[in-house]
């Protein structure tokens, strides 16, 4: 028992060395971020952007299955003030997701208040996530930062 507990140990205190408090996109590296569902008509309701180290892009097909990775292929890139909106998401994208087990956060198909879809690609990791916008129990980092996806969206438009 000692010896798998200390294995344990030894493991998740490597796995936090290795994580830094932030992330950073290096070349070829992406963020994306976007919102679907949700009672709504017309074109905010799929709202999808791709965030790199200092270019955004604007999908503009406006469609999602809700499943898997987004199939990011016709975009337009935006103008270089978008790029400073959106930028706090590089800084307030929580770590801890990197480690996620779930790709779905938060409660499903309770209410339709829309949901938010993250995408992290970098050399090492290609992840998705898809965070209830109602969820009520979702951990304080991953509020914050679904809050300010939201919010960028939102002033993106």
């Amino acid at each position: 028992m000692g010896k798998y507990f200390s294995f344990i140990l030894i493991v998740g205190l490597l796995t936090c060395l290795s994580c830094s408090d932030e992330v950073e996109l290096g070349d070829g590296d992406y963020l994306v971020f976007g919102q679907y569902g949700a009672y709504c008509g017309g074109e905010t309701c799929v709202e999808f952007y791709r965030l790199e180290s200092d270019r955004i892009f604007e999908e503009t097909s406006d469609q999602y299955t809700g499943e898997g990775f987004h199939p990011f292929n016709n975009f337009v890139e935006l103008p270089e003030t978008a790029v400073s909106i959106a930028k706090e998401l590089e800084t307030l994208f929580p770590t801890r997701l990197l480690v996620e087990p779930d790709t779905i956060l938060g409660e499903t198909n309770v209410i339709d208040a829309g949901y938010l879809y993250v995408e992290w690609k970098s050399e090492t990791q290609h992840r998705y996530w898809i965070i209830s916008n109602s969820s009520p129990n979702l951990l304080p980092e991953y509020r914050t930062f679904a809050t300010e996806i939201s919010n960028v969206i939102n002033e993106l438009n």
